[in-house]
């Protein structure tokens, strides 16, 4: 297989005008892009190194909002900048991933542009290390065609007699939604997880977080404990 194979690249031109209700030149246009690249891979696939990339640009006729939750579903809003009225926006993104057998790592940071001289052209951005490993031995495979993960298969589902696959992850993730003359905060979440999965398509997850929160200049610190069951339907 040569370097082709490994590769992939999607695009796409967006506007919402439909689902807004307003019209198709009152409605923010999206350019999108991202290309991915697997520049090492061992020859029986176990040992894997993925590189990736994208960018969205915004002419933001409807402005722009940015905001963060704990990463938590149903949670208050932690850090958010309101509408913020801008000329454009450019975000991009990079990402790396590696994964060794039943361990997999990944790094992922994003930074969005403003063109806003009423805002002073302000930059927002953030970043996430997570980590994890299988400890009943299982490995992610990898979707060539699309350049991602699988979700970790389960070689001893519970439903024919086993007892699963059981995962333990780290994460920790920073955003700064504060620069010029925008105050929206900063939020650091520290994480740690157990996921049971139960079935190829049944999670079961028991999480511990430390959120750091600094927000107009007053420090925060909370702690939260989360249970989830995931069922994936595809």
């Amino acid at each position: 297989m040569g370097p082709s194979d490994w590769m992939t690249w999607a695009g796409g031109v967006f506007n919402n005008w439909m689902d807004a209700d307003t019209s198709f030149e009152d409605t923010s246009n999206q350019y999108v892009g991202r290309i991915t690249w697997v520049p090492f891979v061992a020859a029986d696939e176990s040992n894997l190194l993925h590189l990736g990339g994208g960018v969205r640009f915004s002419d933001a006729k409807q402005g722009v909002r940015y905001k963060a939750r704990p990463e938590v579903g149903d949670t208050p809003i932690f850090v958010d900048t309101d509408l913020l009225t801008v000329e454009s926006s450019l975000t991009s993104n990079l990402e790396i991933y590696w994964r060794k057998g039943p361990f997999w790592l990944g790094f992922e940071y994003t930074n969005t542009s403003l063109d806003s001289p009423e805002y002073v052209d302000p930059d927002f951005s953030g970043y996430a290390i997570s980590g994890s490993l299988a400890l009943t031995g299982e490995m992610r495979s990898y979707r060539k065609r699309i350049g991602i993960f699988n979700p970790l298969p389960v070689a001893r589902p519970v439903n024919h007699g086993g007892w699963g696959a059981f995962e333990a992850a780290v994460r920790y993730s920073s955003v700064d939604l504060s620069d010029e003359l925008v105050e929206g905060g900063k939020m650091d979440i520290s994480s740690l997880g157990l996921n049971w999965w139960l079935t190829p398509v049944a999670q079961f997850s028991l999480n511990y977080r430390h959120i750091t929160l600094d927000e107009g200049g007053v420090d925060g610190n909370s702690q939260e404990i989360t249970s989830r069951l995931l069922l994936i339907l595809d």
